[in-house]
């Protein structure tokens, strides 16, 4: 197993969330999960008895972090494979039912949809049965679902994975607008060239050993490659393993 984790931000979460992460790796891996789960969900406060102190640590070097817990994961737009969606509605009106959950008026809201449905090109579905649309379109819609809140932490969980090249530049493009916003972005995919593309850093990790940790730039020049793909084969092949 292999994960590439980016922590993008250009605000004082950046090395917040970095040191965060590397305490956890070190110190906290529940063994009933893989560890990249355990440690996505407590940085989302999904384990409470160290995710709230965590969450607490990483929102207090925030200029406007919120006190309440609830307030806190609204900071956060949270992907896992195994998210479900509600199939009877629209996407549009699954999003409207979201905005109102955080609190948001109806021209914020109409704004936002408006937004979401162009960065991420759902207009020939937005107003589908979720039921109804393809694997692409399905993955869009739960990305749109992190989106409506405008968050100002992701925590990503291979959002491209067996999409098509359509859906998955839809999405990794998005990606890379709002880091370049300045948001936090954390990101954890198996391919390469969308580490390669989207990450300020990279943390890697073969078979649960994090093996690098360094920007791209960094990770290449150590190596002597001239892509992570490559990049990632020499550090498993240091490590003794196979490189097939």
């Amino acid at each position: 197993m292999n994960d590439i984790l980016d922590f993008s931000s250009k605000n004082r979460l950046d090395s917040s969330l970095l040191e965060a992460y590397k305490e956890l790796y070190d110190s906290y891996v529940d063994q009933n999960y893989k560890w990249e789960d355990s440690i996505r969900n407590v940085v989302a406060g999904k384990i409470e008895d160290y995710g709230n102190n965590l969450m607490t640590c990483l929102f207090y070097l925030h200029d406007n972090f919120p006190s309440a817990l609830l307030d806190k994961k609204k900071y956060i737009g949270y992907l896992s494979g195994n998210t479900k969606l509600y199939n009877r509605f629209s996407t549009r009106e699954m999003l409207k039912i979201l905005a109102n959950v955080y609190g948001m008026g109806k021209e914020e809201t109409d704004k936002r949809i408006e937004f979401i449905e162009e960065v991420l090109e759902m207009g020939n579905f937005i107003d589908n049965r979720i039921e109804k649309l393809s694997t692409g379109q399905t993955q869009r819609a739960n990305i749109a679902r992190c989106l409506i809140h405008s968050p100002e932490i992701y925590i990503f969980d291979e959002p491209t994975l067996g999409l098509d090249v359509i859906s998955s530049d839809a999405i990794v493009n998005f990606m890379k607008k709002e880091k370049e916003e300045g948001k936090t972005v954390l990101y954890s995919t198996h391919y390469m060239e969308e580490a390669q593309y989207l990450c300020d850093h990279i943390f890697m990790i073969y078979k649960g050993k994090r093996i690098a940790y360094g920007t791209p730039a960094q990770l290449m020049e150590e190596t002597g490659t001239d892509n992570l793909r490559d990049t990632f084969k020499a550090l498993i092949k240091k490590e003794g393993g196979s490189d097939e």
